[in-house]
């Protein structure tokens, strides 16, 4: 910019015909007798704001049609190569559609190009699903038919359903014989027994059975749910060197739910059982908790010792490390439950 020759008034002149509602880039060219990139430059150098619906100067006309299009970068590249045009780069052609100013214009079209082509991708989706299914049913019933007993039929429309080998074929005809031969003898069996000597647990079981239109026996186990404020709980503990144990004591949820959340969210988290090892107990952060929480309470040792039934030995050395123990159990507190007000090592 600091070899052109540019005369004083240009910018007065710019600022005039903004202010009259000029908008366009070739106008102010031709004012400028700039190129479309050099008076981007010029106004960025001398702080000129242009306005924000400025009218674009499309004056390649080859890379025009191709924007118009909504076409990307490589696609507008590849393109004018395949018709033998000028050996464009993509960093070219991007510093065109900015300089011409038609950046907002070529995002539009590539957005209205994209939805385009999820719409039909959703249409061939439909078509492609529809067949399949009426090659399902086709095939199934000329499966269905070949079977004799009804468990061999369920199993073969749980293949067909699921449409994976997830299960053995000989494990799934196991449950499904006696679940119809209870059904017979009007017995019930559990989810354990229907699964017993196969190597699926009680638990999918249930899930099997949904998939065929079966009910348990003893009716669906009751799916409790784990509160959003517990899991994100749990996400912010998979930072601290406590064990699954304390930490779901800490957040009063089940451990299982803590161990399952803790590993999801640190997969390679590591961290102490205890805080020292004691002849038949530990001493962990949770047992360490409850001490604090009864010695404030006004408990005296002896009903502390009886109450927790813990030896001596692990109280006096509690007591001991109480500064270490308390700021590590009121920190972890603070970050489990995001709450910089904590300022005791047990919540009441």
């Amino acid at each position: 910019m600091s070899n052109l020759k540019i005369k004083p008034n240009t910018i007065r002149k710019i600022k005039n015909e903004i202010r009259k509602g000029t908008r366009s880039i070739r106008k102010f060219c031709t004012i400028t007798r700039l190129r479309p990139s050099g008076f981007r430059s010029f106004c960025r150098l001398k702080n000129i704001e242009l306005p924000k619906d400025i009218i674009p100067w499309r004056y390649k006309p080859r890379i025009d049609n191709l924007i118009d299009q909504g076409l990307k970068l490589r696609e507008i590249k590849d393109s004018l190569k395949i018709k033998h045009e000028e050996d464009y780069t993509k960093a070219h052609i991007h510093m065109y559609i900015l300089e011409s100013g038609q950046e907002k214009y070529w995002t539009l079209k590539k957005e209205k190009r994209f939805e385009l082509l999820k719409e039909r991708y959703e249409i061939e989706k439909i078509k492609y699903e529809t067949a399949l299914k009426v090659l399902f049913l086709y095939g199934f019933a000329t499966a269905i038919a070949s079977k004799e007993t009804i468990a061999e039929r369920k199993v073969l429309e749980y293949r067909f359903k699921k449409g994976y080998n997830y299960y053995e074929d000989k494990n799934l005809l196991i449950i499904f014989e006696r679940y119809f031969n209870a059904l017979n003898k009007d017995r019930k069996l559990s989810l354990e027994e229907l699964s017993k000597g196969t190597n699926i647990s009680g638990t999918p079981v249930s899930t099997i059975l949904d998939t065929v239109n079966l009910e348990p026996m003893y009716g669906h186990r009751e799916r409790i749910v784990v509160p959003k404020s517990i899991r994100e709980a749990l996400g912010r503990a998979s930072i601290l060197n406590l064990s699954a144990t304390d930490i779901s004591y800490f957040l009063n949820t089940e451990i299982h739910n803590a161990r399952a959340y803790l590993k999801l969210n640190n997969p390679n988290r590591k961290s102490k059982d205890f805080i020292k090892r004691f002849p038949k107990q530990n001493l962990t952060y949770r047992l360490a908790s409850q001490i604090y929480q009864e010695q404030d309470n006004g408990k005296s040792k002896e009903e502390i010792l009886e109450k927790l039934k813990i030896k001596e030995e692990l109280y006096e050395h509690t007591i001991k490390r109480e500064k270490f123990i308390k700021n590590k159990i009121i920190n972890s507190l603070r970050i489990m439950y995001k709450n910089k007000t904590i300022n005791k090592p047990y919540l009441n």
